[in-house]
């Protein structure tokens, strides 16, 4: 199937202005076991839990809150002990057994783990992963995990920036999700266990310009969507094999010189795909243009420009997917900004009561405040 720029229903507003049915917000708990800093990330289970992830004071922490905001407890700490980790590369939640998955890929002895804790923090035991070039390649990345133990996981290449998905059986194999693409100018169907082994692959004359696009995805089903910038095809992924459902025919692929290995400037490439939500009905698309929604079961594709403004919503930065919500934070900078606008005597009132409620509730949170969109 082919998408072409006549397809695309074009939006005045924003997404949520035509998509979202409701929204709301929760005010963490401020007690000092609660505080957070730089919020990286964050997964709600269900209805229930929410999971924090935050670098404090160089360290990075999961902090637990309940659907109140309370703080409830830590997910593991920083340490070298079996149930603590070096560092905290990427996690996710395995909604299947009910466990927290942490990647420590700067083991002390060269060794990249999963560290496996319950919800209350208890460490439940941990999986191996082979030696790492840390230089080139690292598993930094959970995509999700699947129903039989198996993982999505991102390898994530220094060399240039780029992703790529392979699984992690529970075997301790691996198998690449896509051939890889001929810009990595590499041999296709490459076994990603041997390129964690051998550390990676070098090219000297490889000025990557161009990221393939990272997101987030649904954690409870195992059928899954996303987008390569790469091909700009859309594609579905469901027991382990990606099926491509839509080209994406208007967004040209990279040039020639790029193909070449001669690299572009950012700048030059207004359609480069940076973000993907992939919800229960529908996919989230952020290009340079605009931002995308591809809905699952009409195979529509509507649009609307990133300068929309958006005045039933606050301004949010979206962290995860929980079916058909979308969660996010709002940082001091997007409230501070808000306020004074609100405050300006040339302001246009173009926020709703709602969302001028919560910025002004929002104005001394010591913690940022979650926000979550539900969408129709």
């Amino acid at each position: 199937m082919q998408i072409t720029k006549d397809d695309v229903i074009h939006l005045d507003g924003t997404l949520e202005d035509s998509f979202m049915k409701s929204w709301e917000y929760i005010l963490l708990d401020e007690s000092t076991d609660a505080l957070l800093g730089t919020i990286n990330d964050a997964i709600r289970y269900d209805d229930g839990l929410f999971f924090i992830h935050s670098d404090m004071d160089k360290a990075s922490t999961i902090k637990v809150f309940d659907r109140s905001g309370h703080y409830l407890n830590d997910i593991g700490r920083i340490g070298r002990a079996r149930n603590e980790y070096l560092s905290l590369d990427s996690w996710n939640l395995d909604t299947h057994r009910n466990e927290v998955l942490i990647v420590n890929g700067d083991g002390y002895d060269g060794k990249a783990t999963i560290k496996r804790f319950d919800y209350q923090g208890k460490f439940l035991g941990q999986i191996d992963i082979d030696s790492i070039g840390k230089e080139y390649v690292t598993v930094n990345g959970f995509a999700k995990c699947y129903s039989d133990g198996s993982l999505l996981m991102k390898d994530y290449m220094h060399s240039f920036p780029t992703y790529d998905y392979f699984i992690l059986h529970t075997d301790g194999s691996a198998s690449p999700l896509f051939e890889m693409s001929e810009y990595h100018q590499m041999h296709a169907l490459v076994d990603p266990a041997l390129v964690l082994q051998q550390g990676g692959f070098k090219n000297e004359n490889m000025n990557w310009g161009y990221e393939i696009i990272s997101g987030v995805f649904n954690l409870h089903s195992d059928t899954t969507y996303l987008t390569r910038a790469l091909d700009n095809h859309i594609y579905r992924i469901c027991d382990y094999s990606a099926e491509c459902i839509a080209e994406l025919s208007f967004i040209p692929n990279p040039p020639e010189k790029f193909k070449n290995g001669l690299g572009f400037e950012e700048e030059t490439d207004p359609y480069s795909t940076f973000y993907f939500a992939d919800m229960k009905d529908y996919l989230r698309v952020g290009y340079k243009d605009g931002i995308y929604l591809f809905d699952k079961s009409t195979y529509k594709l509507y649009h609307t420009n990133h300068d929309a403004i958006n005045t039933s919503f606050p301004d949010t930065r979206i962290l995860s997917v929980s079916d058909n919500d979308l969660i996010g934070f709002v940082d001091e900078f997007f409230i501070s900004d808000a306020l004074k606008l609100m405050s300006s005597p040339n302001y246009d009132h173009r926020y709703t009561p709602e969302v001028e409620d919560f910025y002004r509730k929002a104005k001394n949170c010591e913690n940022p405040p979650i926000v979550i969109a539900h969408y129709k």
